[in-house]
């Protein structure tokens, strides 16, 4: 209780002890600048840490903290704090209100992902997030403009990400625009690539349509999905798998493209996933004509300004044509066709986990034991391919449903 006196204490050092806890006692100290907690038990932090209006280093490191306080964010002088080497799976969103934060360890953790509001931190200089379970990094990342040390070794990078802890930070900074960026998929007639330059189109995508941001230039495009350059097998499959995966589905709109199936399956399933499809004319059909397929009044709003009947609007490196309208349109909208298509997957997450919890529930293990015989036979002709898979799903929506 004594140690509550020291009012005018500005440094506290309690390394190498056994506290399993900060004492309570400790956050009266309101002059208190430096706490170092170092090589103890502490399992939690309690939260009256707030009151420690002053402190500007927070030292914690090996210890057994698995969460950190609500109010954490109270700390607003704070400028370092070292967490390496504890027991966190996640950050408290309040960790994100310390906008004088230049030093951030948060190595030796089980932290599976950075939230986006990481971002808020940006007098952050130094960062250490190795040795976590982090598997990518978020978008907002590439707005920590000021850091001029990162150390990302020993997570679980996957994919694209594998070799992101051998980049440098400005190459880091960018990658995280471009692999949280667009994927967009091009529906056209293959008869139509050659008379409007579709790969130039794919090329300009991929590599021209740059935002610029923070005074860097970023390409808000991840990949651009086109038949004819990727795919590898059936065409059917390629389409019925990444049409569904893109955030938008450019639509090459001629008498050929209406006129072929692969184009308005790719159509239908745009729509089907919530889509947004944004239609290019070609120069031998009317904008009227388009409202006779799959397009609905939401993706026509751009109509007239995609137009490729002028023989000038062409996709054509070094040219006026469509190529700034077309960047013009994505830049401006990306925020909005980005949370479109985050509602959609939230929905079908929130899908799945009800699904799970079905499954789960005694009563369909109950419903399972008392039809299973109904169950096996319907899954039985879905294995000898005398039924689809939709069929299957409806004959055991039947099932249910008795």
């Amino acid at each position: 209780q004594s140690i509550s006196n020291l009012q005018a204490l500005e440094q506290l050092q309690l390394n190498s002890n056994k506290f399993t806890t900060i004492p309570e006692s400790i956050s009266s100290l309101q002059s208190l600048k430096e706490l170092y907690m170092n090589n103890n038990k502490i399992t939690n932090i309690l939260d009256s840490i707030k009151n420690l209006k002053m402190l500007k280093v927070l030292s914690l490191y090996n210890n057994n903290i698995a969460f950190l306080p609500k109010d954490i964010g109270n700390l607003s002088n704070l400028q370092k704090l070292d967490l390496w080497d504890n027991q966190l799976t996640s950050l408290p969103k309040s960790v994100f209100k310390l906008h004088s934060l230049q030093t951030l360890d948060l190595s030796t953790n089980h932290l599976k992902e950075l939230p986006t509001e990481i971002s808020s931190l940006s007098a952050l200089i130094e960062l250490k997030i190795n040795n976590n379970e982090l598997n990518s990094l978020p978008e907002s990342f590439s707005e920590l403009q000021n850091l001029i040390t990162l150390e990302l070794e020993n997570n679980k990078w996957t994919g694209e990400w594998a070799d992101i802890a051998k980049k440098d930070i400005p190459t880091i900074l960018k990658l995280c625009r471009k692999l949280n960026g667009m994927y967009v998929f091009i529906s056209h007639a293959w008869l139509d690539q050659n008379k409007y330059q579709i790969i130039n189109l794919n090329d300009f995508l991929e590599q021209e349509c740059l935002k610029r941001e923070n005074n860097l230039n970023f390409n808000i495009i991840h990949d651009v999905i086109i038949c004819e350059e990727d795919v590898v097998d059936d065409i059917w499959n390629f389409m019925t798998e990444f049409v569904p995966k893109s955030h938008i589905l450019l639509f090459i709109a001629t008498k050929n493209s209406i006129a072929s199936e692969a184009c308005r399956y790719e159509l239908f399933l745009a729509n089907k996933f919530d889509l947004e499809i944004l239609p290019i004319k070609g120069d031998d059909l009317n904008w009227d004509e388009l409202s006779k397929i799959e397009l609905a009044d939401r993706n026509l709003q751009y109509q007239g300004n995609l137009d490729l009947s002028n023989p000038k609007e062409r996709f054509e490196f070094g040219k006026p044509n469509l190529f700034k309208s077309l960047s013009d349109y994505l830049i401006k909208h990306e925020s909005q066709i980005k949370k479109s298509r985050k509602s959609y997957e939230l929905e079908i997450e929130d899908t799945k986990k009800n699904i799970i919890s079905i499954i789960n529930s005694d009563e369909f293990r109950e419903l399972i034991k008392l039809n299973f015989e109904s169950f096996k036979s319907a899954f039985q002709e879905l294995s000898n391919e005398q039924i689809s898979n939709l069929d299957y799903f409806c004959k055991i929506g039947e099932i249910i449903n008795k």
